[in-house]
């Protein structure tokens, strides 16, 4: 896939767009969600491309497992069922985290990585858990990093041998795993456009305004579920 921040529509634009829709009125989901997330995933993209162009693979993993929840958390946002709106977004503000309605514990709780995997997965058909939980392995302390840095040698003694290598600049990869980065980056930005397209179009349909251009160019006759 190409680099989609070359793209003439960039994620400003379309937050732009939505911003101007709806008789430029401003829903708690777009203050409390859409444009916060969305302003992230656009500043995460920055840096996992300047990251790659650094060859730092560490660092572009990391950023890349934040992109990650972004891109799930506004798919979560836009296909998961609220028992109550109102509420919902009330007790993300206070408890400053993304929450749902638990119908076994009949409560209120965050909402966890799992959550988040299973909505994306069913809403998006794109198989990411395992993208995910290796990110996960790279961004927290795992035996990921002692893999990383020591190498195991082939010993004439019954003893192994072990050869540790420290450097700023991180552990060597081969191109394939820059380029899996790449076109998981790609795909997650196109989602995040595709999300924000579905949103100013709902939002326009509510407000009985024209359909906007731009987020037809974005969406290219694909549907979105959006449940509002």
């Amino acid at each position: 896939m190409t680099d989609r921040s070359s793209s003439r529509t960039t994620i400003n634009d379309l937050l732009l767009e939505l911003v101007n829709s709806g008789e430029r009125i401003i829903y708690a989901r777009e203050a409390v969600i859409v444009y916060p997330v969305s302003n992230q995933a656009q500043i995460l993209e920055r840096g996992i491309r300047s990251e790659i162009k650094a060859n730092n693979f560490v660092c572009a993993v990391s950023l890349l497992r934040s992109l990650m929840e972004a891109a799930m958390v506004l798919v979560y946002e836009s296909t998961a069922d609220k028992r109550n709106k109102e509420e919902n977004y009330n007790q993300i503000v206070q408890n400053k985290r993304l929450r749902r309605w638990s119908k076994s514990k009949r409560d209120w709780e965050n909402v966890r990585d799992e959550h988040l995997i299973q909505q994306f997965e069913t809403s998006t058909k794109i198989p990411i858990r395992q993208s995910y939980n290796n990110a996960c392995d790279m961004l927290h302390f795992s035996t990921k990093h002692f893999q990383m840095l020591g190498e195991q040698k082939a010993s004439d003694t019954d003893t192994a041998r072990v050869i540790f290598t420290f450097s700023e600049s991180g552990p060597e990869v081969p191109k394939s795993e820059y380029d899996a980065i790449v076109k998981l980056t790609n795909d997650l930005m196109g989602i995040v456009q595709d999300y924000l397209a579905a949103w100013i179009q709902q939002k326009r349909r509510n407000h009985s305004e024209p359909s906007s251009v731009l987020a037809e160019k974005v969406l290219n006759g694909r549907q979105v579920i959006n449940r509002g």
